[in-house]
């Protein structure tokens, strides 16, 4: 079995890409929660790793990441985007080409948002079979997104 992990940066906002990546602070806690959960349904491996973002092309660092990187760069697995459109159509629409096409094995998606925009597209998946999990922290979750979720993973439960 497969699956695939995609964060809202701009909802779950989990102490910056940096620590995101690694694995320092909350961030590395989270993401071992989250393997560590994946393992019981003998997940083989995880094929997408994506973090989203909005292009903060006023900021001279982001701008000069946004060239080097061409919107993009991968590091320690993760691919992160940064755009100038609006965060949740980008990520859903990218989500929906990956997970949906003909033939794809990942069979769980971990989305890290709490955001009721993805409500949804989790619907999409799940007639499509795949199990959604939705990680978020509490004050951040939907509650059309959280009666949706198959399994639902609370940040802040995780931290205490």
């Amino acid at each position: 079995m497969k699956a695939a992990i995609f964060c809202d940066e701009e909802n779950v906002g989990m102490d910056s890409l940096r620590t995101l990546w690694s694995g320092e602070n909350r961030c590395g806690k989270i993401l071992q929660y989250i393997l560590d959960q994946l393992q019981p349904h003998q997940v083989a491996e995880i094929v997408a790793q994506a973090t989203y973002s909005k292009w903060h092309g006023e900021s001279p660092r982001w701008l000069k990441l946004a060239r080097l990187f061409e919107h993009h760069y991968e590091k320690n697995g993760f691919t992160a985007w940064w755009t100038e459109e609006e965060v949740d159509g980008v990520m859903i629409r990218d989500i929906e080409d990956f997970a949906l096409e003909p033939d794809n094995e990942v069979r769980i998606v971990v989305l890290m948002t709490g955001d009721g925009d993805f409500t949804e597209l989790v619907e999409k998946l799940q007639a499509d079979g795949k199990k959604v999990w939705i990680v978020s922290w509490r004050g951040c979750l939907s509650g059309d997104l959280r009666l949706a979720a198959d399994k639902l993973i609370v940040i802040d439960d995780i931290l205490d």
